[in-house]
C-alpha cells in the first residue's frame, strides 16, 4: 500500500492442508483464494479480517473435498504441459501466493552440522510475489519471491514487508 493504489483488495492465495487427522507424511494440500484487504485499518482489524476471510474459504474447500479427487482421474489424460499451461493461468490472476510449511520441531543435523536455518522457496509461477514460512525448532523462516515484470522495486516491496512484520511481530508481544 506504499504506492497508494486505488484498490483495497489483491487477489491472493494461500494453502489449505487436507491431510487427514492421524496422517503421516507426504503432502496433501489444496490452494484457495482470498481477497486480501489492503485499505487502511488497524492491526487487528486486518488480522481479524484475514483470519474470518481464510476461515471462510477453508470451510468452502471442506466442504468439496471429493471433488479433487471427482478431476484427478480425467486430468491423467492431460498432457502435462496442458496441466502446467493451466496451472500459470490460474497463477497469473493473482497478485500474492502464500504458503506455511512446517519444518522440524527438533534439531537436524547434515552431514555432521546442524541445520541453523531454513530459505524456503515457494514458486511465483506467475504471481507477482510468493511469501512461503517455514517453522523450524523454534523460528520461523520466510522466503520472499517477487516477479520483477510484477513488482518494479522488489527491494521496496521487501522493506515494506520487513516494516510490517516488524509491527506485528511488536503488536504481539
Amino acid at each position: 500500500r506504499a504506492r497508494h493504489d486505488v484498490t483495497d483488495v489483491i487477489p491472493g492465495s494461500f494453502i489449505v492442508s487436507t491431510r487427514s487427522e492421524g496422517e503421516l507424511g507426504g503432502n496433501a494440500f489444496s490452494p484457495a483464494s482470498i481477497g486480501l484487504p489492503i485499505g487502511e485499518m488497524t492491526l487487528d482489524q486486518r488480522f481479524d479480517a484475514v483470519v474470518a476471510l481464510a476461515l471462510d474459504a477453508k470451510s468452502k474447500q471442506d466442504d468439496m473435498p471429493d471433488l479433487f479427487e471427482a478431476f484427478a482421474g480425467p486430468a491423467r489424460l492431460i498432457p502435462s504441459a496442458g496441466l502446467a499451461l493451466i496451472g500459470r493461468q490460474q497463477a497469473a490472476k493473482l497478485d500474492l501466493a502464500t504458503s506455511n510449511l512446517r519444518s522440524s520441531p527438533v534439531p537436524v543435523w547434515v552431514a555432521g552440522a546442524r541445520i541453523v536455518g531454513n530459505c524456503p522457496i515457494g514458486p511465483v509461477g506467475g504471481a507477482a510475489a510468493n511469501l512461503t514460512l517455514m517453522s523450524y525448532c523454534d523460528q520461523l523462516d520466510i522466503g520472499i519471491h517477487a516477479d520483477p515484470s510484477a513488482i518494479d522495486d522488489v527491494d521496496e516491496f521487501v522493506a515494506c514487508f520487513a516494516d510490517a512484520w516488524a509491527a506485528l511481530t511488536r503488536h504481539a508481544a
